[in-house]
């Protein structure tokens, strides 16, 4: 899935995508304007140091995307 992801987006020049365990992974501090997770995040093995993680890879006033399979207070 990533290898077609990163086909449909060659050309626009900003786009990457990285398949990594979050908890560990050494993303670039501030390295990221945007994460998403498609459901990833409902893995997560230890889902503080995970959100930690992101939130030091990614860039001041970045985002967080995930998708739920519930509504925002359904999930914890």
């Amino acid at each position: 899935m990533i290898d077609v992801a990163r086909a449909r987006a060659a050309g626009l020049g900003n786009a990457g995508f990285v398949r990594a365990d979050a908890q560990v992974h050494p993303f670039p501090d501030a390295g990221f304007d945007a994460v998403v997770s498609r459901a990833g995040a409902s893995f997560f093995g230890d889902p503080p140091a995970a959100f930690a993680n992101l939130a030091r890879a990614t860039a001041p006033g970045g985002r967080l995307a995930l998708l739920t399979w519930q509504a925002p207070a359904d999930n914890e």
